[in-house]
């Protein structure tokens, strides 16, 4: 009889959707990361890593004399070491199955199981840990947190804004939070690699230039201030590994998934964000530059990214070419994603919550595939509970077919300069509008001499109509994305700003 043990970490609201602060955020992001990674290394003579992802792990217990009163034991050390040093800080599920994989009893029935017993432990104790209530200082404070503004505030936090009355749990995950950052880059991007530059502190640096240095490169000087906010996450790779017949299988897919993931890290930060060919990817003085790039989380087939608006199409497209031939178990893997695009002093976890939920109406689609949707914000505009409503734009689409290709996203970049070229800001403007109020055939026939343009002049307009859409979805697209497509720089040349440059 086999044992296996899943620790997960729970209500992650109170771990790292409480508090807007980045340092707070990557903290408390790593400690879950490190949580894993430790029960890994400090057990490891017990048992051994089988599956991870974002928040939790799934491991085989050694040992022929396992049995329920022994894997308790374990599972309780387990408990033991996760209520000491930072991570008392988060709450934590630990339980076991005592089973055997067979061809009829798979590791995804053992792993629900498992998840059964995590949530019913769950359910049975507090959502915030206590750590803060009974530490040192407690009985003295006399102030709020004034990160979280929940618990009482213990420790002093000065920052660029000046000092702050936080409370323990914040002050331990922004320590983490600064002294982790460049180790879990070079961690993941392999050994000897060294970063030339650090990381941004905030997300308003991530996102701080003057206009005029946009204007300058070919950007839209309205993308100063504005981040994307990218998630990623793959269809079905995680049912796929639970569907398989043998541990040993679902560890070599979990390997080389973390493989595939660090494939696209490696070209995104050393390839792209250090190598900063055009100066848009990194901030900062000259003797003091800082790579405008955060990652919020980085588990298991999920991700989610922080980068200059400027810089989101690019990234986002950059996944797709990479992953578009990644394999598990000889099956083609596919990933759906949701990107939005908002100012940097905007709730940051209300655009995560956003993104998440742009990328659950790819896979709530019969066939996902590499596909995204995309949600452009103004100023503090919020999103409420009905995504559909809010996604029925002024020409009446909505669902299905305001997603996105990812895999044609290149292709539109390559030929953004002609399309420019063919057809200006100002008429893509109108039409939709046109589109939206006039139900006659005189709009569709002014949309169908547009595109008839397009056509002529664009030599690759089918990639870009495979990636935008068809109909009034792709004018909608054009509109509502015109200025955050980069332009193919070797392709735009001599075009004519006037017309179809950067406004």
């Amino acid at each position: 009889m086999s044992c296996y043990i899943r620790v997960e970490a729970v209500n992650l609201d109170n771990l790292i959707g409480d508090t807007q602060t980045l340092h707070v955020i990557r903290g408390g992001s790593a400690l879950i990361t490190n949580a894993i990674d430790e029960v890994a290394a400090k057990f490891g003579g017990q048992m051994r890593p089988i599956f991870s992802d974002a928040s939790s792990g799934v491991f085989e217990a050694s040992g022929a004399a396992m049995d329920a009163s022994t894997a308790e034991s374990l599972c309780e050390d387990v408990r033991g070491h996760l209520r000491s040093g930072i991570f008392r800080h988060a709450t934590f599920v630990v339980a076991f199955a005592l089973e055997d994989i067979t061809s009829d009893h798979s590791f995804g029935a053992v792993c629900e199981e498992l998840l059964a017993k995590n949530r019913w432990q769950q359910m049975q104790q507090p959502s915030l840990s206590l750590s803060c209530v009974f530490g040192a200082g407690v009985a003295a404070a006399r102030l709020f947190c004034e990160l979280d503004a929940i618990r009482p505030a213990t420790e002093k936090y000065r920052s660029s804004s000046g000092s702050k009355d936080i409370c323990a749990v914040c002050h331990d995950r922004i320590t983490l939070g600064k002294d982790t950052k460049e180790n879990f880059y070079e961690k993941e991007l392999g050994p000897g690699v060294t970063l030339k530059s650090g990381f941004a502190q905030s997300f308003e640096d991530i996102s701080k230039v003057e206009p005029a240095a946009l204007a300058a490169k070919g950007v839209s000087p309205r993308l100063a201030d504005k981040i994307a906010v990218i998630y990623i996450d793959g269809n079905g790779i995680g049912k796929l590994m639970r569907g398989l017949d043998d541990t040993g299988k679902v560890v070599e897919a979990s390997k080389d998934y973390k493989n595939y993931r660090r494939q696209f890290l490696n070209e995104l930060v050393l390839g792209r964000v250090e190598t900063d060919r055009d100066g848009l990817w990194t901030g900062g003085k000259a003797n003091d530059k800082y790579n405008r790039i955060e990652l919020l989380m980085w588990g298991g087939d999920e991700m989610t990214l922080v980068v200059p608006a400027w810089k989101g199409w690019e990234t986002l497209s950059l996944f797709y070419q990479l992953s578009k031939d990644w394999q598990l178990n000889g099956q083609l893997l596919s990933h759906a994603a949701g990107m939005v695009f908002c100012s940097h002093k905007s709730h940051i976890h209300h655009q995560v919550n956003l993104a998440h939920r742009l990328a659950g109406e790819v896979k709530a689609c019969a066939s996902p595939g590499n596909r995204f949707a995309c949600q452009v914000l103004n100023g503090f505009d919020y999103v409420d509970a009905d995504l559909d409503a809010a996604r029925r734009p002024l020409c009446g689409e909505s669902g299905e077919s305001l997603l996105l290709s990812g895999l044609a996203m290149q292709g539109v970049t390559e030929g953004l300069a002609a399309l420019r070229e063919a057809v200006s800001r100002v008429q893509v403007y109108d039409l939709v509008e046109e589109l939206a109020t006039d139900s006659t055939a005189a709009a569709s026939e002014k949309a169908d001499k547009l595109m008839a343009a397009l056509t002529a002049q664009v030599p690759n307009h089918a990639e870009i109509t495979d990636c935008l859409g068809k109909g009034r979805t792709f004018w909608l697209h054009l509109r509502e994305l015109w200025n955050f497509i980069p332009v193919d720089s070797s392709l735009a040349a001599g075009m004519p700003a006037g017309k179809g440059g950067a406004q």
